[in-house]
């Protein structure tokens, strides 16, 4: 019985070793693995400028206690609807103000644009003059 249960541990013990170890006792020549990198060529943009055709600038007209009833004759006989938009004083410097930022971020956007167009083109001219 103790001689059975002294094969029985050794087996274990050698069958265990064997599975933790896996092929590594038998050893084999692993292949190294070989990393070749290459450049990605970038897409073109194709980004075309907005076009601003069509576009028309609204017309202003200043309405004041003194003129009120001369500009609402002048509208009913044009056969426009009335209505009237209207700003304060400090309502028009706000909406000018809004304006003027405005402007700065499509500009802002034009040079992002292109400086992108930039970037893309240059790597081009590069990889011609190699």
């Amino acid at each position: 019985m103790r001689k059975l249960q002294k094969n029985l541990i050794l087996s274990v013990l050698v069958s265990s070793t064997l599975l933790i170890s896996g092929c590594s006792i038998f050893p084999q020549k692993v292949k190294p693995i070989e990393v070749v990198t290459k450049p990605i060529e970038r897409a073109p943009l194709n980004l075309r400028e907005p076009k601003l055709e069509g576009l028309t600038v609204p017309q202003w007209i200043v309405v004041t206690p003194e003129n009120s009833e001369g500009v609402w004759a002048k509208l009913t006989e044009q056969g426009n609807k009335s209505a009237l938009f209207a700003l304060t004083e400090d309502g028009y410097q706000e909406l000018a103000v809004l304006m003027s930022a405005l402007r700065g971020l499509i500009t802002e956007q034009k040079v992002i644009i292109q400086k992108y167009k930039e970037y893309y083109e240059q790597q081009k001219e590069v990889k011609v003059k190699q």
